[in-house]
């Protein structure tokens, strides 16, 4: 089994597999896409936990050495196309093989394949229908995941790319008291309970302070958390050097200064929030070249 395969790699059919052909009997081929996560049957009402993405079909592979090119292709070739945030997928080939021709073309007839909804494929019911003419005759897969190649293959097929992202549990916190039971430095207490927005305007007023003093693009961690230490832990409540050293360093809120990552709890949401951004640009951008086309056409008229 193979792991961490990125999708693009398997974007044509000679990149598959490299096959013995000396086989005694009729082969046909398939490779599906198995345990499709139950977040894109959401998108697609068609698709259930029961049936998978048929991304191949060769049928009739001629014995005795024959070729893949030589056999009917009824399904042509399209890429793994896992969503982003549904984790890893399996991609499976199965090899099948029979001892006489088959009319395959009878059972997908009702199928065009060149939608992405029109691929959901039932494996169960596709061997139960001959079961009686084909045998199992070898199994491969591996494991893979999102790669940026997987949007421009679903916009090919008019579908959207959708985005998943895990939901954090919030933090569990403690009654607030005013003389809690379990002993806790009074920052690390009253921090517990601080709002997350203005915690996340504190470290932000803190980064561009940082970028300014520095004239730098951007920030880096320092070499030394606190170069005066002694002097420091002499001079400074202990507090006070203790939030120094997590900024030096970038430590809990103050990894943001160097790069840009929040707790999981928000992480989600500005990553959403990114991507709107970014749809949102595109739009403004079509709109203004439509207004530009508007413009020039009534010029000439």
């Amino acid at each position: 089994m193979l792991n961490l395969e990125g999708p693009g790699l398997q974007n044509e059919e000679d990149n598959l597999f490299e096959e013995d052909h000396h086989q005694q009997q009729q082969l046909i081929n398939n490779i599906k896409q198995l345990k499709i996560p139950e977040k894109d049957q959401l998108l697609i009402n068609h698709l259930n936990k029961n049936k998978q993405i048929i991304h191949w079909f060769v049928g009739n592979i001629p014995l005795n050495g024959g070729e893949i090119n030589d056999g009917n292709t009824l399904i042509n070739y399209i890429q793994p196309m896992p969503f982003y945030g549904t984790g890893y997928h399996r991609f499976v080939f199965i090899l099948f093989r029979h001892s006489e021709v088959i009319n395959f073309e009878k059972y997908f007839d009702s199928c065009d394949f060149s939608s992405f909804a029109s691929r959901i494929f039932n494996t169960n019911s596709f061997y139960k229908h001959f079961e009686d003419k084909i045998t199992p005759s070898s199994l491969r897969f591996c494991q893979i995941k999102w790669d940026p190649s997987c949007d421009r293959a679903l916009h090919s097929l008019g579908v959207k790319s959708p985005r998943y992202w895990y939901e954090w549990d919030q933090p569990l916190k403690p009654e607030q008291k005013e003389f809690p039971l379990k002993p806790m430095p009074f920052n690390h207490y009253f921090q517990m309970f601080r709002n997350p927005e203005t915690v996340r305007k504190e470290v932000q007023k803190k980064k561009l302070e940082m970028l300014v003093k520095s004239k730098e693009e951007h920030l880096k961690p320092q070499k030394y958390p606190d170069i005066f230490y002694m002097q420091n832990r002499l001079n400074l409540p202990s507090f006070v050097q203790e939030k120094n050293i997590k900024i030096n360093i970038g430590e809990g809120i103050y990894s943001f200064l160097y790069n840009n990552y929040e707790n999981p709890v928000e992480q989600h949401l500005i990553e959403k929030w990114k991507i709107k951004f970014e749809e949102l640009k595109e739009e403004i951008k079509e709109e203004e070249e439509n207004e530009r086309k508007r413009v020039g056409l009534n010029k000439y008229i």
